[in-house]
């Protein structure tokens, strides 16, 4: 996993799972952005971890990788809906690429019109960006404090109060979700 993490950058966090039911709750909550997963783990049969992704709430991208290299089998696993189908022993930046890839072109990053959130849900997925958001704010104004002509201090100055008043809406919108 921490090579995994080197290969990837700070963009992702990683979540190993160890069993069928941690992996339908990591589907369910929300938490994943994309599935990385060797053809036959955590005991699904033959590709069928695509269709149990694919009957999920919140559907994802799901990169397989395997030591199968006939070709028959990558083909079926792209026909199932797999975004990428690499060989083992893969090439971290191979696997880097084809994370960032499905992550990039998973239509839930763009959240389409039919998909029915909840309002806390809703809360839930805008916290994180969000959060990025603040951090970058925060540092943006330690690292030019005394240093930003006055135009620059006043647009950190709004982009700090506008996170701060975002993240109340956010907060507002989870609690009228209860």
């Amino acid at each position: 996993m921490q090579l995994l993490q080197q290969g990837l950058g700070d963009g992702f966090l990683i979540s190993q799972v160890s069993c069928r039911s941690a992996f339908g709750r990591a589907l369910e909550d929300g938490t994943a952005d994309v599935v990385l997963s060797d053809t036959e783990a955590l005991g699904f049969a033959h590709l069928s971890l695509l269709e149990h992704v694919r009957a999920a709430r919140r559907p994802v991208p799901v990169v397989l990788f395997s030591a199968d290299e006939r070709v028959a089998t990558a083909v079926e696993a792209m026909r199932r809906g797999a975004a990428d189908y690499l060989l083992k022993p893969h090439q971290q930046i191979l696997l880097a690429r084809s994370l960032a890839g499905a992550v990039a072109s998973s239509p839930w990053r763009a959240y389409a019109p039919e998909v029915k959130l909840t309002p806390s849900e809703i809360s839930r997925e805008l916290r994180s960006p969000l959060l990025a958001i603040d951090g970058f704010a925060q540092a943006l104004a330690r690292e030019t404090q005394g240093i930003a002509n006055d135009n620059a201090t006043r647009y950190v100055k709004r982009l700090l109060y506008n996170v701060r008043y975002m993240g109340n809406l956010v907060d507002r919108l989870g609690a009228a979700g209860r």
